[in-house]
């Protein structure tokens, strides 16, 4: 059985630092560059660990977690 992390942030060079992070300790990573990016696909995910970035241009980590 994977352990799922959603990781949604729009700085790249965070994405790409924290999934290598996480997967060092055996972490199944998917990255999205937004919000909107995640919810187009967040019906087809398997439940998880979801790390949002807090401040990202059009949805704040904070409206998107209101929105799910």
């Amino acid at each position: 059985m994977s352990n799922y992390v959603y990781l949604v942030d729009d700085d790249e060079a965070v994405r790409n630092a924290l999934s290598l992070l996480l997967e060092t300790v055996g972490l199944d990573v998917r990255t999205f560059a937004s919000p909107e990016v995640f919810l187009a696909q967040a019906a087809d995910l398997k439940p998880g660990c979801l790390i949002l970035d807090i401040r990202m241009p059009a949805i704040s980590g904070l409206k998107l977690q209101e929105r799910l």
